[in-house]
């Protein structure tokens, strides 16, 4: 005879098994990317965000009037990013990453990190963080008299091989543009404003104080206490 012990160890396993056809059957309806990296790129997409507009219409037509103006009279939440790498430039700018970072203690709606990272674990800092502005300090040569450079670009999404929009960064490279190629990839239609520190070619003759002149300037104007 049977016992109930043995009956359920079956039952057990007869529900394991089921539960393993199911799951392979349910992988099969969903390619599989070869290698980690095309797998990254076969997930970017999400779920598309609902309109603000609509939501803020719907919110007014039910009655929430006051909810929609204490969201909408929130400070704008500020990131600032910083990349470098260890050159002479990049430790004046890890110098200056470190002085904001303190600064905008005072600023709760602004928030420092450090980009000195690949361009995955920048987007999911952003995704994290929700900015409403974000700012990248970092330094660059491109054959400018030495100064602090200002711009802003939106990430006008592309036609390109995802794969290779990627590859510098994710393979080590803390350059603005190789950052900025990669983030069209994963953040198209992101609005990034970007200080550059050009270095002069005499070393010694830092910049230090204009860029942190820079940096108090930006803090002074974004800052909602």
């Amino acid at each position: 005879m049977v016992n109930r012990e043995e009956t359920y160890m079956r039952i057990i396993k007869l529900a394991a098994r089921a539960y393993a056809s199911w799951n392979k059957f349910i992988e099969s309806l969903f390619p599989q990317p070869p290698n980690p990296l095309e797998q990254k790129i076969y997930t970017l997409n999400s779920p598309k965000e609902p309109d603000l507009a609509i939501m803020i219409q719907e919110l007014k037509n039910t009655g929430h009037q006051d909810l929609v103006e204490k969201i909408l009279s929130r400070p704008p939440k500020v990131l600032v990013g910083f990349l470098y790498d260890l050159s002479e430039p990049g430790e004046l700018i890890y110098d200056t990453y470190g002085y904001t970072f303190q600064k905008a203690q005072e600023c709760p709606n602004i928030t420092v990190e450090d980009f000195s990272t690949d361009a995955l674990t920048v987007n999911d800092i952003i995704a994290r963080e929700k900015p409403d502005k974000i700012i990248i300090v970092t330094a660059k040569r491109r054959q400018r008299p030495p100064g602090i450079y200002t711009a802003q670009t939106t990430l006008q999404a592309t036609q390109e091989n995802p794969a290779e929009m990627l590859r510098a960064s994710l393979e080590g490279s803390l350059d603005i543009d190789a950052l900025l190629d990669a983030l069209r990839v994963l953040a198209p239609g992101r609005i990034i404003s970007i200080i550059e520190y050009e270095p002069p070619e005499d070393a010694t003759q830092s910049l230090k104080e204009q860029l942190i002149h820079v940096i108090n300037r930006i803090l002074q104007e974004e800052c909602q206490k």
